[in-house]
Order: structure tokens, then C-alpha cells, then sequence
């Protein structure tokens, strides 16, 4: 397995994923719980980084697993504006 290929197919893989789902699994993931929690826990977790709070290693996992679906659409964002169509899917 040539693992100097793998960043190549996943941002191949990111490039060939609809826009449509990506903006769904991160707005998913971002505003999760939404139906069940007062705040989702983005802006919860924010929060409690502006007051210091965000100590526990759950809550830092929680940060980053609930951002991932943004960081995902950053990037394919970042590539479609690097192409030379730029982001015609």
C-alpha cells in the first residue's frame, strides 16, 4: 500500500461528494443534539473554552467530533476554490 497516495484519494473523495451531503452532515453534526438539548454542543463547548472551562478530555473530543463535518466542507471548499473550474460541481 503506497501511503503516499492516501491525502491524494481523500481529497479526491471529498471532491466528488455533493456539496448537498456535506452541508448536511455538518450542519447535523454542528447543531446535534438540537432536538434533545437546550444549546447544541458546539456553542455549549465554545462556551465553556471562553470561560475556561473546557478541561475534561470528553468535552475536547466533543469539540473536535462535532466540528469535523465543518473542517470536511472547509476543505472541500478550499479545493474547489484551488481548481481551475473553481467549484463548478
Amino acid at each position: 500500500m503506497d501511503f503516499k497516495s492516501i491525502p491524494e484519494r481523500v481529497g479526491r473523495s471529498i471532491d466528488n461528494t455533493s456539496w448537498w451531503i456535506l452541508g448536511f452532515l455538518a450542519a447535523w453534526l454542528a447543531l446535534a443534539p438540537w432536538p434533545l438539548g437546550p444549546e447544541p454542543h458546539l456553542v455549549e463547548k465554545f462556551g465553556m473554552l471562553s470561560r475556561g472551562e473546557l478541561t475534561r478530555p470528553i468535552d475536547i473530543f466533543d469539540v473536535f467530533y462535532h466540528s469535523i463535518g465543518l473542517f470536511v466542507v472547509g476543505i472541500k471548499a478550499w479545493r474547489a476554490s484551488r481548481r481551475p473550474d473553481s467549484g463548478t460541481t
